[in-house]
């Protein structure tokens, strides 16, 4: 067997890790209250990849990277994170065994997951930067509730404009890859022309 074989055996991801065994036993409930879990977390799930296929090309391939906090989407208009983490907060569900009160711990996660994965990543969302500085904000009291994450959150998107809205993401990376910028300004150009031609509103919903 091949290095790159050997490689997708090892990870491919065909069997739940620990940590995303609580994420499926609650799948049904959460899908009665209206939020969907990827398809990777349904009862009787199996792999929608070959064995020698990159697990990672797969929707249902990536597995948690952080153990209390997955994706999911509210079907009624296709929401998520915030509002997600709103409905378990309202439910009394924080998922981990610690000393201290475990609702602030949820805010930081999420805040850090924002600042590393985009903040620190990406230009376009500097707007978001002073609830994540709240949300990390070393003193756990003064963290915002979810509910006060999520009402400030809809008053930023709120007074975001059309434009920075249908803007993408800029890897800061790209300054060291000019053609690869450029390759994506037009792509991006041609896609947003598409939507607005179909009227597509620059915040997705299942209705659209």
């Amino acid at each position: 067997m091949s290095a790159k074989a050997s490689l997708f055996v090892d990870k491919n991801h065909t069997a739940l890790q620990p940590d995303e065994i609580f994420w499926r036993d609650i799948q049904p409930w959460l899908e009665t209250k209206g939020y969907e879990l990827r398809s990777r977390y349904k009862p009787g799930w199996t792999a929608s990849w070959g064995e020698f296929e990159d697990p990672y090309t797969h929707e249902d391939g990536a597995p948690i990277l952080v153990p209390h906090i997955l994706d999911a989407t509210r079907t009624s208009d296709g929401q998520m994170l915030f509002e997600g983490l709103q409905f378990m907060h309202h439910n009394h569900v924080a998922h981990r065994d610690y000393p201290m009160d475990p609702f602030p711990t949820d805010i930081y996660y999420i805040g850090n997951l924002i600042r590393e994965d985009f903040l620190q990543r990406t230009r376009g969302v500097e707007f978001m930067l002073p609830l994540v500085v709240d949300m990390i904000h070393p003193d756990p009291s003064k963290r915002p509730t979810v509910d006060e994450v999520v009402r400030r959150f809809e008053e930023i998107r709120a007074d975001l404009s059309i434009r920075t809205l249908r803007s993408r993401l800029v890897e800061k990376s790209e300054r060291r890859h000019k053609m690869r910028a450029v390759v994506r300004d037009i792509q991006h150009f041609f896609m947003t022309v598409s939507y607005i031609l179909h009227r597509q509103n620059p915040i997705p919903t299942p209705r659209d």
